[in-house]
């Protein structure tokens, strides 16, 4: 979990609004340098999205959309699982159902740990 993510987790706002602060200058300096995200912003972007689902906040989650990060792209905290299991799997339907809206793979997504078990 992002450290913005634990911080809205603990109940810390000052903390949270401060780290939002921050992204936000990140997302700035993204914008000024590169039309696409970088490997290295895409592996931040994989990391706020990862912990917008956790916390069900879809405003979150719609941030690294916005920044051209894809939505079909495995996260690190879940043995590779998309977004769109990540979803199912805590059951955050709203977001899930943004997901389908924006289009997302169903057929060629799914959670690397259970299509191992069938390799």
């Amino acid at each position: 979990m992002t450290a913005q993510g634990c911080a809205i987790a603990a109940g810390d706002t000052d903390i949270a609004t401060l780290l939002e602060e921050a992204y936000q200058q990140a997302v700035e300096r993204m914008a000024c340098h590169a039309k696409s995200p970088t490997p290295k912003d895409n592996g931040i972007l994989r990391m706020v999205l990862e912990d917008a689902i956790k916390l069900n906040d879809l405003a979150m989650c719609q941030r690294p959309h916005e920044q051209g990060h894809p939505m079909d792209t495995p996260l690190l905290g879940c043995n590779g699982c998309p977004p769109v299991i990540v979803t199912l799997s805590h059951q955050r339907i709203e977001i899930f159902e943004w997901l389908l809206d924006l289009n997302v793979d169903l057929l060629h997504n799914s959670c690397s740990q259970v299509t191992a078990q069938f390799d």
